[in-house]
């Protein structure tokens, strides 16, 4: 029987899961990047500012545009690395998986957490101390994972760590394989191989392409939005709709291109998509497929025969101009389930 790995029925909502405003870094105000993205055809804004949850959603929200509530925290390296020159960093965003989910938990004082502090929700919870150590880290991700968060490990390239430092990261939900603010700053944030690794040290996780916009350079090649996001499979344009999905996986990474449908039956798997050059399957070892017609006349759709010795596959489509789409890592025994 044919399984859809992206569900058969629903809509498509363009998303962004990584956004800060002048509450923190940002230049743009929260309803002027809400206006800025609904105007490039976004459904989906994470308001994810750094060190505090400051609600949005609720003045925000309309019929057309779903502002999700989140934050983003930094774990920093006490010294400068001896080879480096700089202070390794862990960045991850949490986004509330509920609207009135607006309590605030792993809070220290920071500088913009200082700045907003009578904006925060804290309740009776009390001060995370983070340490720049996998167990602190780890700690803050079963807390806000138990807290009702959904939780990215964020732009790894810029902040300096490597397969040593985040296959010890474990519990988040999605990476992001592009980080398009890094990008426009001048760092190769294509993160396939960070993927892979986290993969293979035993994490299921999705991964994301976010802009991670401060919107600091209009009208020049590094004004950081657009150029990385997050389609995502809904039945609705609502809040635990959006949010079931993504804790479902029910979403690919894009910087051009689109996914129609991914599906298995019979051990194989199709792919349909908008027109793209190349259809790349990967499965974390050898075994792998690359699709395409040598005059470089597009496709839209390949088929895969799966190993039983596979462990997951994940699909990588390019379009005429380069720009790829991926999908989230699916395990072959989630082929098999109802």
């Amino acid at each position: 029987m044919k399984k859809y790995l992206l569900p058969e029925s629903g809509n498509f909502y363009k998303a962004n899961l990584h956004c800060h405003t002048v509450l923190s870094d940002g230049c743009l105000t929260p309803e002027e990047v809400k206006e800025l993205y609904k105007n490039a055809g976004y459904s989906v804004v994470a308001y994810t500012d750094h060190d505090i949850l400051i609600p949005h959603h609720a003045e925000l929200s309309d019929d057309e545009f779903l502002a999700l509530n989140g934050w983003e925290i930094t774990f920093t390296e006490p010294e400068v690395h001896p080879i480096r020159n700089v202070k390794r960093v862990c960045h991850m965003c949490f986004i509330a998986k509920d609207p009135d989910n607006v309590k605030q938990v792993c809070w220290f004082h920071r500088k913009h957490f200082n700045k907003n502090e009578d904006k925060a929700n804290l309740a009776d919870e009390p001060e995370f101390k983070p340490e720049y150590t996998p167990e602190s880290i780890n700690e803050c991700i079963a807390r806000v994972k138990k807290a009702g968060f959904f939780v990215t490990y964020n732009h790894p390239t810029w902040s300096q760590e490597d397969y040593t430092r985040y296959t010890k990261y474990h519990g988040m939900d999605a990476m992001e394989i592009c980080n398009y603010g890094c990008v426009c700053l001048g760092y190769t944030e294509q993160n396939d191989r960070v993927y892979d690794d986290m993969l293979l040290a035993g994490d299921r996780i999705g991964c994301l392409g976010t802009d991670d916009n401060h919107n600091k350079h209009p009208g020049e090649i590094t004004w950081d939005s657009f150029g990385a996001w997050t389609c995502i499979k809904a039945d609705k344009l609502d809040y635990k709709a959006i949010t079931n999905a993504l804790a479902n996986g029910d979403y690919y990474a894009s910087q051009g291109p689109d996914f129609a449908e991914i599906s298995y039956e019979d051990g194989k798997v199709t792919v349909k998509t908008s027109p793209v050059k190349t259809i790349g399957f990967s499965t974390g070892s050898r075994h792998a497929g690359y699709f395409g017609n040598f005059d470089g006349t597009p496709i839209t759709e390949a088929t895969f025969e799966l190993k039983e010795t596979d462990n997951y596959f994940r699909i990588t489509i390019r379009d005429e101009n380069g720009k790829p789409a991926h999908s989230r890592a699916y395990f072959l025994d989630e082929l098999s389930a109802n």
